[in-house]
């Protein structure tokens, strides 16, 4: 539904191309956009929720503290009325690691 009915809105945000459902998210080390390739599908044991993980090199950082944030693209359907519409989430999650 977001490429199909929202594509001039995902083009005006520069995003990249959505043929996954993991597409739906940005990350960032500090406020450096960065590429993630070979995402993989899990299924968390217990819970059954389903996620998505990867590896992200990190091989080009210098010691010290960094800050991971990944923005998320997502539909807002209002309870009542109004047309849906997409939302980008700048902070959808944020986290900081250290490199040693």
């Amino acid at each position: 539904m977001i490429k199909r009915d929202f594509s001039s809105i995902v083009d005006t945000l520069q995003w990249h191309a959505l043929n996954q459902t993991a597409d739906l998210h940005r990350i960032y080390v500090n406020d450096s956009l960065i590429s993630v390739n070979g995402w993989a599908k899990y299924r968390l044991a217990g819970s059954g929720q389903r996620v998505y993980q990867s590896l992200i090199d990190v091989s080009f950082l210098s010691p010290g503290r960094y800050q991971i944030r990944v923005e998320k693209l997502m539909l807002r359907d209002p309870l009542f009325g109004s047309d849906t519409d997409l939302r980008v989430l700048k902070n959808w999650s944020v986290f900081e690691f250290i490199k040693l």
